[in-house]
């Protein structure tokens, strides 16, 4: 798949539950809900959902928490964001406007010197 066939994909869903921080990243600046399955530490998703104006418990299920990973408690999640999903929408859409443009050129130039440096 190109990039372009990928973000064709992830844009077109209606939500999306990922383990990988740069597909739920690249779904949120398309306007898509992301559901990540990540530890609830991970700074880098935190600080985007925080720069969006997003509750990280909304958008996270702790992969370390054997609570959060129990089935029924997935499910609940899953359900609860499918079932609110205009609004869900509505709060990413709100939380994106300008600042995402911002956001992934801050998070582009960041990475670009980082593997720079090594």
């Amino acid at each position: 798949m190109s990039l372009k066939e990928i973000y064709g994909f992830l844009a077109s869903v209606d939500l999306l539950v990922t383990s990988r921080m740069h597909a739920g990243i690249t779904a949120m600046g398309a306007g898509v809900p992301a559901l990540f399955l990540l530890p609830s530490e991970d700074v880098k998703v935190l600080d985007i959902l925080s720069f969006l104006n997003l509750e990280a418990d909304d958008f996270i299920i702790d992969i370390f928490n054997p609570k959060t990973m129990r089935a029924e408690n997935i499910q609940q999640k899953f359900q609860s964001m499918i079932d609110n999903i205009g609004d869900v929408k509505q709060m990413v859409d709100k939380g994106i406007d300008e600042k995402f443009i911002l956001l992934l050129f801050l998070y582009v130039v960041s990475k670009t010197l980082a593997d720079s440096m090594r």
